[in-house]
């Protein structure tokens, strides 16, 4: 199974970028949980941005394991923004993971409104 970085990335049916009130580009994360052992998870990941180089738009995914639900598998994967995970949706590699994506994946597509480093 390809490690999916995709989902549906909805339309919210903006037609500008998303940018923050003082103009800047506002980042975009997807959150996918499904049922894997994490370090097969973290492995196919691996495996994807090694065959994918550079046509990924990932800047960065975080393979994460439910302590509370041992066998399940949380990526938290973070774009630039929502049009670079759009650009990251089409590609083909992106589109053939998807395809092999658990059927128990849920996707949850998130504007980032901020980070307080502490």
């Amino acid at each position: 199974v390809t490690m999916p970085l995709r989902g549906g990335i909805s339309d919210p049916g903006r037609d500008r970028p998303d940018l923050t009130a003082k103009g800047r580009i506002m980042r975009f994360m997807q959150i996918m949980e499904y049922e894997q052992d994490p370090d097969e998870a973290l492995a196919e990941l691996h495996g994807y941005a090694e065959q994918a180089g550079d046509e990924i738009t990932v800047q960065r995914a975080t393979v994460c394991g439910d302590r509370d639900k041992p066998g399940v598998t949380v990526v938290i994967a973070e774009f630039e923004s929502w049009e670079s995970a759009k650009v990251n949706d089409e590609q083909e590699i992106t589109q053939e993971g998807a395809e092999n994506a658990p059927d128990d994946t849920t996707y949850r597509n998130l504007d980032v409104v901020g980070i307080v480093e502490m």
